[in-house]
């Protein structure tokens, strides 16, 4: 009975593993930057996350039966207003943008480590081998 308990908290460790990584960085994030380096990266996350929505329903315009310049009007003006923000930053507070590169270089890092793709860290599950 206590093996079967332990076993099953071993499992659901492993289970949530990835969770525990990001809320750490998280924390790091939050209480390492302040609040404007914390605004910016919100800004700059939320326009590059609405450019790959636009994106995206750019792709499926006929799946989803739209005219296509609505999305890439989304695309552009997005990226445009991402550009000005990360240009806005390098004039006026380059310490909030090495912390939004070096923040979203970790987030892609850790994407690379545990996604899907299971390059260095393998699902219990996995029987692909890699």
């Amino acid at each position: 009975m206590a093996v079967d308990f332990v076993g099953f908290l071993i499992s659901q460790l492993r289970a949530t593993r990835h969770l525990y990584i990001i809320s750490a960085a998280v924390l790091v994030f939050v209480n390492l930057g302040d609040l404007t380096i914390i605004s910016s990266f919100a800004s700059s996350t939320f326009l590059l996350i609405f450019a790959s929505i636009n994106y995206s329903a750019f792709r499926l315009r006929q799946q989803i039966v739209i005219n296509p310049i609505t999305p890439l009007a989304g695309v552009v003006l997005s990226l445009t207003v991402w550009l000005v923000l990360c240009g806005y930053l390098w004039q006026h507070d380059r310490r909030s943008l090495m912390w939004m590169a070096v923040f979203y270089l970790g987030v892609a890092g850790l994407e690379f480590l545990f996604s899907q793709r299971r390059w260095f860290f393998t699902s219990p599950h996995d029987t692909s081998g890699g």
